[in-house]
């Protein structure tokens, strides 16, 4: 689950359970846990294990294992 917005690298939250992603969306739509402009909206993706990579028309960067 990402916060949608501004949250300073901190807007990822990978749940292990149906309960931890429910606990994670509360966090971020209505406690603000990243402040009042992070989190109006969020996105949910599938998690995917596996080496993270940044690409840039100049390079690309390995990140870390997932």
């Amino acid at each position: 689950m990402k916060a949608d917005g501004l949250a300073a690298g901190k807007g990822v939250v990978i749940a292990g359970s149906k309960s931890d992603a429910c606990v994670a969306v509360d966090d971020v739509m209505v406690d603000n846990v990243y402040g009042k402009t992070c989190g109006n909206s969020i996105v949910v993706e599938e998690f995917l294990e596996g080496f993270e990579v940044s690409v840039s028309k100049n390079s690309i960067l390995p990140i870390h294992y997932v």
